[in-house]
């Protein structure tokens, strides 16, 4: 996704934060969920069978919905959404989310790159 940002928008730098990469080592993790998504325009929640059953996934939508932030759920895997928080249940049942099917051994994203930066674009 990254990689696509910077070619629809037009410059090189990195325009998605991942925070395996910009989270600064040794800092309160929740600090830094705050940090960074201070700095986002849009949020991007990834959602995988692991993921949505952990504390930090619904301390990221929190942080998210208490700075405003659109947020859009990229589904990774078979997720039971009954089983979710109810904000996540509610963003699922009511916004277009970005899909990923395993197919043949691997994960294949069922739109392009360029549709999912487009429309998040749209949303700033």
């Amino acid at each position: 996704m990254n990689e696509t940002f910077k070619k629809v928008v037009g410059v090189e730098r990195d325009l998605v934060c991942i925070g395996d990469e910009q989270f600064k080592v040794g800092w309160n993790i929740y600090r830094e969920i705050y940090r960074c998504m201070g700095l986002s325009h849009v949020v991007v929640l990834v959602l995988s069978e692991g993921f949505a059953n952990s504390a930090f996934c619904d301390q990221e939508l929190d942080i998210a919905i208490q700075l405003k932030k659109p947020i859009v759920l990229l589904l990774k895997d078979r997720v039971n959404i009954d089983e979710l928080s109810e904000p996540i249940q509610v963003l699922y049942r009511t916004n277009v989310r970005i899909l990923f099917e395993y197919e043949h051994g691997e994960y294949v994203l069922k739109t392009t790159w360029e549709n999912v930066c487009r429309s998040i674009l749209q949303m700033i």
